[in-house]
């Protein structure tokens, strides 16, 4: 996989697990960030850890850390 954080590239790898896609081990570039771009990416990479789990809700996807915090994406208008 690979994405953007609001601040740094990512990329890892992914494997599907039951009705869920598992995340592996996942890299970030390391650029210091501060003000909204970088409130976003610490609210990001608090969830998406390796063994995070992403799984759809209706029309939203859902990202789930193993300690049970969650990250919800919905389609932009």
């Amino acid at each position: 996989m690979s994405g953007f954080t609001g601040c740094n590239s990512l990329n890892g790898s992914w494997r599907v697990e039951g009705d869920a896609a598992l995340l592996g081990p996942i890299a970030t570039t390391k650029r210091f960030c501060v003000g909204p771009e970088g409130d976003v990416e610490r609210r990001v990479l608090t969830v998406l850890v390796e063994r995070s789990r992403i799984t759809r809700e209706g029309a939203k996807l859902v990202l789930r850390s193993p300690a049970g915090e969650r990250y919800e994406f919905e389609a932009a208008p």
